[in-house]
């Protein structure tokens, strides 16, 4: 399967897209990273350049200029996002958190595409999430149960529990008795 991953940390150890990515390639999979800091383009480089050096004279509050300038950003991202899509043709869309991913992008991906759309929020889905994204995706996934009815009260269509783990090329081996690891086992877990 083609798994175009999102996220925004890869390489980096102990980072949960890193192990996502490494558990998923270690199953046979062929993992896409696109990476959405490095994808995005810096709020420097939207500025003209006359701008850039007197800025702080100019636009004294950046609470004056900064949303306007992330819309922009949160747009290329997002048109970079279907070009990778066009260009790679994944099976599924695997998106972490989904910080700066807007329903237009993710309706594209849908319409445009055909693909599935998953969400895993490891941490608060309310605290990096837009109301309009939650029915963007076909499977949210949290660490918690206790999310499950707000966010169906936010229109989040199918939920599954998919807590946090560890993995074991970073982390301590664990030694467990026969009993033990026959319970607990599993091809893969993030």
């Amino acid at each position: 399967m083609r798994i175009l991953l999102v996220g925004d940390s890869f390489g980096l150890q102990d980072i949960a897209e890193t192990y996502a990515q490494r558990a998923l390639d270690t199953l046979g999979h062929v993992v896409i990273p696109f990476d959405c800091l490095l994808s995005r383009a810096t709020p420097a480089s939207l500025l003209p350049t006359a701008w850039r050096q007197r800025w702080r004279r100019l636009l004294p509050s950046p609470r004056q200029w900064w949303p306007a300038l992330r819309r922009r950003e949160i747009a290329a991202m997002g048109q970079a996002l279907l070009e990778c899509v066009a260009r790679e043709r994944p099976d599924v869309l695997f998106v972490f958190k989904g910080t700066p991913l807007t329903a237009d992008t993710l309706h594209a991906v849908r319409d445009r595409f055909h693909i599935p759309r998953v969400n895993w929020c490891p941490d608060d889905p309310f605290r990096y999430l837009s109301d309009e994204v939650y029915p963007c995706y076909e499977l949210f996934c949290v660490k918690d149960s206790t999310y499950f009815d707000p966010l169906r009260q936010r229109g989040a269509k199918r939920l599954m529990v998919l807590p946090f783990a560890c993995d074991p090329s970073v982390h301590r081996r664990i030694v467990m008795e026969e009993g033990a690891r026959h319970r607990w086992q599993a091809e893969s877990c993030f």
